[in-house]
Order: C-alpha cells, then sequence, then structure tokens
C-alpha cells in the first residue's frame, strides 16, 4: 500500500460559469517514484485509442487500492459519493508522444472523459509543471463547460457547424482560439 504524503492537502475550486467542482490534491502520495520505477520495471506501453495521441498501460493495483482507501472519504464529503455508488477505479498511465505535426484533426480538438455525470476523471501527474497540467475549457458557440448525454447532440451540431470547411491546425490545445 502507498502512503499518503505527509503534507497532503486538498482544495476544492468550483470553475467557470457552471462552478463545476475540481479536486485539486498536492503531495498525494509518500514515495510517487514507486509509480515510476513500476511503470519503468513491468510491462510495455501500448498504442492507445484513436484519439489519443499517445501510449497507455495499465497502472498497478496497488495504486488502485491507494486512490480508493485515501481518497474515499474526501470523494465522498466533497462529490457526496457513497461506498455502493463506486462501481470501478480505473487508471493507466498515460504519456503524450506524438509530435503535433502528426496529429490526427480530432486529437487537435478537445476532449471529453465522459459524459456520464456520476463519473469522475482525474490526473495524477508524475513529472514536474514543465512537462504536464490539464485545462478546463468553455465551447464559446454553447457556452457549454462540460458535456453530458443531454448535451451532446447540441454541442456536435455546433462543432460540426463550425468547423465545415475547416482544417483543424495540427496543434494541442494551449489557451483560447475561436472555439473554446
Amino acid at each position: 500500500m502507498l502512503n499518503k504524503h505527509t503534507e497532503f492537502t486538498y482544495s476544492v475550486e468550483y470553475v467557470g460559469n457552471e462552478k463545476q467542482p475540481v479536486l485539486i490534491i498536492d503531495n498525494f502520495l509518500d514515495k510517487p517514484e514507486l509509480l515510476i520505477d513500476y511503470c519503468c520495471q513491468y510491462g510495455n506501453f501500448n498504442t492507445a485509442d484513436a484519439m489519443y495521441p499517445g501510449v497507455r498501460k495499465p497502472a498497478p493495483d496497488f495504486y488502485i487500492q491507494a486512490l480508493y482507501e485515501h481518497l474515499r472519504p474526501i470523494l465522498a464529503k466533497e462529490f457526496n459519493l457513497r461506498d455502493e455508488q463506486v462501481k470501478s477505479i480505473e487508471t493507466s498511465y498515460s504519456m503524450v508522444v506524438t509530435p503535433p505535426s502528426q496529429l490526427k484533426p480530432m486529437q487537435s480538438m478537445l476532449h471529453v472523459d465522459s459524459f456520464n455525470m456520476n463519473e469522475l476523471a482525474s490526473v495524477y501527474f508524475l513529472c514536474g509543471k514543465e512537462k504536464g497540467g490539464t485545462s478546463l475549457y468553455r465551447h464559446k458557440n454553447t457556452n457549454f463547460e462540460y458535456i453530458t448525454a443531454e448535451r451532446f447532440n447540441t454541442y456536435s451540431a455546433s462543432m460540426n457547424e463550425s468547423t465545415k470547411n475547416k482544417t483543424m491546425p495540427k496543434q494541442y490545445m494551449n489557451g483560447s482560439n475561436e472555439y473554446f
């Protein structure tokens, strides 16, 4: 079992106009290098799905156990979740390795982790700030800051209309553009 860091802290920020809760954790695990060592020692990365511009491999069960044990009380409190609502935890090591010039058009667009409001997504960076980060965006035409199954058709139609006859620049989203 991975222990929680002695300087573990968390906060919840409500971002955007739609006030989506974002749980921010600093100093999650005591020895995150154990996850890096495990990654380097066991198994190979595989090409991810067509949308992801990189490679993935499953994270170890001991990390899933640490997530569940250390974050369950916080998730229960901050997201009003009961234990029986936690059906599964899925984790992967992921590395973006595709150069911008080789991106497929959809890989230059933003992605949605899930359309289900009962699912949570997380990112645990095992690198310094210079190598990673994440951003949240608002779609300018619809003002949506999150996409649910109910919103998907409206969002998709708007994106299709606004990008019709346009070539998406081969670049990673970083900052604002005409759509977000």
